[in-house]
């Protein structure tokens, strides 16, 4: 029988080579434990590696390698809160935000990212300005819940004659959809 990868557990195999137990921490980036460690990770190990961070000179991505928040950003505990580790480290490389509004930007586009160089303070416009630039965008076909292709978009548009429920039909969407899509305001960005 195959077990668990985790050193002193012995329950059976599940997946990637962990248990079902470890298996689901590793999956949510169980609080303060690190990956495949199956312990918890001390303050002074998240500490050291905070402290590692800020003085990094690399120009290569320094990935945290403790827990990680449903978002995949690193997560800890920063000034005695919950909070993700970029804008932690960006908070301390570069001082406060400038505004509430101001998010901690990645030039990288890794989320898990904490290498100081790499951090930046950015309004959302400019974050999601990044986000385009990196490619880690979610619009259009890159959207989990898309339906519709780019080819698709750009046939709706082109069959301006065609009524709105008989192109609702064909491609599988709502009549709502083939309006927004005809007005520009689903896929706006893109060109015809």
């Amino acid at each position: 029988m195959r077990v668990c990868s985790i050193p002193g557990c012995e329950k059976r195999h599940f997946g990637r080579g962990l248990c079902s137990m470890h298996y689901a921490r590793e999956q949510r980036g169980y609080k303060g434990r690190g990956p495949r460690l199956g312990r918890r990770v001390s303050r002074k190990e998240v500490a050291d590696f905070v402290a590692q961070a800020l003085s990094y000179a690399g120009t290569e991505c320094l990935l945290w390698p403790f827990g990680k928040g449903g978002m995949g950003y690193g997560s800890g505990v920063h000034k005695g809160r919950a909070a993700t580790m970029h804008r932690a480290i960006c908070e301390l490389a570069h001082g406060a935000a400038p505004s509430n509004k101001h998010h901690a930007a990645h030039a990288c586009g890794t989320r898990l990212c904490v290498a100081p160089q790499h951090l930046r303070w950015a309004t959302a416009a400019e974050n999601q300005a990044d986000r385009l630039l990196h490619g880690t965008d979610t619009r259009g076909e890159k959207h989990g819940m898309a339906k519709l292709t780019e080819q698709d978009v750009l046939a709706i548009r082109a069959q301006s004659w065609r009524s709105g429920n008989a192109l609702a039909a064909e491609y599988g969407v709502g009549k709502s959809t083939i309006s927004q899509i005809r007005h520009r305001r689903f896929w706006a960005w893109l060109e015809d």
